[in-house]
Order: structure tokens, then C-alpha cells, then sequence
């Protein structure tokens, strides 16, 4: 079923299984811009609105999920940049503090076992071709404060498409399906599954410690 509205800027994300979509859409009757939000639910399968934003915005692609709680940076104006959180089943609001802003461009964001991550590339590693240094950073909630974890040597950050939480640990995917896993109950780079391009298949081959 598709959305009640075109959108044109959206920004979504996945909450106790239900999509959420939000940003600014488009008037079919005079293409009149307007800001939306809606949710999906697959089990009825159908859109419904839940509370317009606090401000209308165009979102960008550094949303992410902490908490129960979607946080969405987006474009107020043309010079004007903001984040907002939305809860289900309650209102948006604006948030500023040091966590959002910790999390600028560039900043792969991970919820993992209530806690933020942030992984930041820094520079290419100076001994081993193709793989770089990158840091591992925690958001502390009661001082509101970023902090260093670790810093790691990972595979080429150029190619980096996802950073997820995987069975309580982080899982950095690259665009080859190659794969890293960070531990961070003991802080080190667990290990690393090559992924291979075979004739367009992509598939993934042997496991090395690193």
C-alpha cells in the first residue's frame, strides 16, 4: 500500500516492527510542499499519520534509533540544520545537546545494548594496504559527553555501507559483504569474514583473526 502523500525528502527508520516515514511530501492538487509523517503497519497493512513535526523539514540520511526513540537531522532552511526526535505514540521535539552532536556527517551511529556508538574513519593505516584506523566512541548519558573506546584497524573505510548491531556485538558491512565485528565488552576487532564478487553473485569465503 503505498504512502497518503509523494514524498520528496523522507527520512525512515524501523520501530517494534513497524516503518516510520517523515519529511516533506507534495500536494497533488497544487504541488504545494508540505511536511508529513506516517507509519506502516504490515500486519493491517496500511499507512496511518502520527504527530506532524515540530518543525517541517528536508531530512538527510544520518537518522538512527536509540532507546525506542528515532532521532532525524534534516534541513529547516536552506541554512538552517536541526535534529528531532519522535517516540511512538507521542509527539516530536527538537533535540540539541552533545549527543546529536557528536553524531555529525560522515559518523557511522549503533544502538547496542542501550548504549550509543559512534565509528569515525581517521586515517589510513600506514603499514597494511587497504585497511584504515578508525574510533570507537560511546555516548555517556548522564554527563552528556562523548567518549574514546578504542581506536581499530579495519578494512579499507572507503567501502564501508553499514554499521549494525549483530548478536551483541557491532558489525561493520562493506560493499563487498565482507565483514567486521568489533566486541565491545572486550574491546577488539573479533574477526573478519572477505567477501568475494563472483560473475555479479555476491558470496563470502574464509574467516582470518585479526
Amino acid at each position: 500500500m503505498p504512502l497518503k502523500c509523494e514524498s520528496l525528502w523522507t527520512g525512515s527508520c524501523v520501530i517494534n516492527d513497524r516503518l516510520y516515514v517523515a519529511g516533506l511530501g507534495c500536494n497533488e492538487i497544487n504541488a504545494q510542499q508540505l511536511g508529513f509523517a506516517q507509519v506502516y503497519d504490515p500486519k493491517q497493512n496500511n499507512w496511518n499519520s502520527i504527530s506532524q513535526m515540530s518543525n517541517t523539514m528536508a531530512p538527510t540520511f544520518d537518522g538512527f534509533v536509540h532507546d525506542g526513540t528515532w532521532f532525524l537531522k534534516g534541513y529547516a532552511s536552506e541554512v538552517e540544520v536541526m535534529w528531532q526526535a519522535y517516540k511512538p505514540e507521542t509527539t516530536w521535539s527538537p533535540v540539541d545537546n552533545v549527543m546529536v552532536s557528536g553524531c555529525h556527517d560522515g559518523v557511522f551511529k549503533v544502538s547496542l545494548n542501550g548504549q550509543l556508538y559512534t565509528l569515525e574513519y581517521l586515517r589510513p593505516d600506514g603499514e597494511i594496504d587497504s585497511w584504515d584506523i578508525w574510533r570507537l566512541n560511546i555516548y555517556n548519558r548522564a554527563t552528556d559527553s562523548w567518549k574514546e573506546l578504542m581506536e581499530c584497524k579495519l578494512y579499507g573505510g572507503h567501502s564501508v555501507a553499514a554499521v549494525v548491531p549483530l548478536k551483541g556485538e557491532i558489525c561493520i558491512l562493506y560493499k563487498n559483504m565482507a565483514m567486521n565485528f568489533i566486541d565491545v565488552s572486550g574491546l577488539h576487532v573479533r574477526e573478519y569474514i572477505a567477501g568475494e564478487v563472483l560473475e555479479n553473485d555476491i558470496v563470502c569465503s574464509h574467516v582470518l583473526e585479526v
